[in-house]
């Protein structure tokens, strides 16, 4: 890892704020970014991890990220170390200022979107849900905020297949009005081909938000479906 942006951090994350001021969650891929994670604590989530960035500039609320990439970092082994916290205090303390300064924040894809657009979410079923967070930033993680799924499922009052179109939203498709699988399947593979960046693709699978069990899983088609602990996430 770069020292330079291990010094980076250091300096300018203490004493001026508070860790809290400037860290997030954000999920990212795992076999896209092998590297990256060999130097970074990450937990996983399937065929995703979840890491720990800093904003590089001011705290939340109190700035605007022209390129939300370079304008953080991810935090790394080094910074642990620097500021004297553990894995999981780091995490801890990265959730919940995420679920403060970053809430979720849900909308109608039918807003979202418009016709001159000829994206492939026009296609999507009206009832479907853009899950991000107030500023779009890294918002795919608002997924991990406790209870956030379980409210809206609550709310629409059935299961969701979950469909990752980038690191900073994914759509939620109500369980009675998706389509099979492989179909939703296509459908983010066709988003991460033609609509989002290299760099800001999360996944080409898709989840399933089971209501009653609260938990998340891959969704498999006929003869993928393996162990079934292999396939809950959280």
């Amino acid at each position: 890892m770069n020292s330079d942006m291990h010094l980076f951090v250091t300096r300018h994350l203490m004493p001026e704020l508070t860790i809290e001021d400037r860290l997030g969650i954000r999920l990212i891929n795992m076999e896209r970014n092998e590297e990256l994670l060999t130097h970074v604590p990450f937990m996983t989530c399937a065929d995703l991890a979840v890491v720990v960035y800093c904003v590089k500039y001011g705290a939340f609320g109190s700035f605007v990220l022209n390129d939300p990439q370079e304008d953080s970092v991810i935090v790394n082994h080094d910074d642990l170390r620097e500021w004297g916290i553990t894995v999981d205090e780091l995490f801890m303390t990265a959730l919940r200022s995420s679920m403060t300064n970053l809430p979720m924040h849900v909308e109608k894809l039918s807003e979202a979107v418009h016709a001159e657009d000829k994206s492939p979410l026009l296609s999507m079923d009206l009832k479907t849900l853009v899950l991000s967070n107030d500023l779009d930033l890294f918002g795919a993680s608002v997924m991990l905020y406790p209870g956030a799924l379980q409210k809206i499922a609550g709310e629409i009052g059935t299961g969701m297949y979950i469909l990752p179109c980038s690191i900073h939203e994914v759509l939620l498709v109500p369980e009675r009005e998706a389509e099979d699988v492989e179909s939703l399947r296509r459908i983010v593979q066709g988003i991460n081909h033609e609509e989002v960046a290299p760099r800001e693709v999360l996944s080409d699978q898709i989840y399933y938000y089971d209501k009653d069990k609260d938990e998340v899983e891959l969704a498999v088609l006929p003869g993928e479906e393996g162990q079934q602990d292999e396939r809950i996430i959280f």
